[in-house]
C-alpha cells in the first residue's frame, strides 16, 4: 500500500522494484522517461525517486546483490527511507493494463497531490526509448 501523507510538495515518479536486475532496469528506465513526459502535465519538474535499498529485508535477493544494486543502478537516483516512501500518496499505473502509447495519459490522471509509481515489467522499448539519453545518463 502506497498511501499516507506526502513528504514534500514536489511530485515524484517511481517504480516498484521487483524481480531480478533486468526487470528492475526496465522499471527504472520507464520511471525516468515518465518523469520527463509527465512534467508538462504537472506544471514543472518531476523527480525520480526510489526507496532506499538496505542490505537486508527489502528484496528477496542475496545481500551482496543488494549492495551492488545500491551502489550501481540506483546510485545516481534520489532515494528515500522505505518508511518515508511508504507514507507518500502514490497513484499506481500497472503494466500490462497500460500500453506504451497510453502511459503518460494514465499517469496524468493521477489525483492532485499524488505521485505515480509504475508497476510491471515494461520490457517494450516504447515505454522509455524516446528518452534514451536521460535513461542512460541515470545509469552512468
Amino acid at each position: 500500500d502506497h498511501s499516507g501523507v506526502r513528504f514534500t510538495k514536489e511530485r515524484f515518479v517511481s517504480a516498484t522494484m521487483r524481480g531480478r536486475l533486468g526487470e528492475m532496469l526496465f522499471a527504472v528506465a520507464t520511471a525516468v522517461a515518465l518523469a520527463d513526459d509527465i512534467a508538462p502535465h504537472w506544471g514543472g519538474s518531476v523527480q525520480v525517486v526510489f526507496p532506499s535499498i538496505r542490505a537486508k529485508g527489502d528484496f528477496d535477493h542475496p545481500p551482496e546483490e543488494i549492495r551492488s544494486y545500491r551502489s550501481s543502478i540506483l546510485s545516481s537516483f534520489r532515494r528515500t527511507p522505505p518508511t518515508m516512501f511508504a507514507k507518500a500518496q502514490w497513484f499506481e499505473v500497472l503494466e500490462p493494463q497500460v500500453a506504451p502509447d497510453t502511459l503518460v495519459a494514465a499517469a496524468a490522471a493521477a489525483p492532485p497531490n499524488n505521485n505515480v509509481i509504475v508497476t510491471g515489467s515494461f520490457t517494450d522499448l516504447r515505454y522509455f526509448d524516446h528518452h534514451r539519453p536521460a535513461v542512460l545518463s541515470g545509469f552512468a
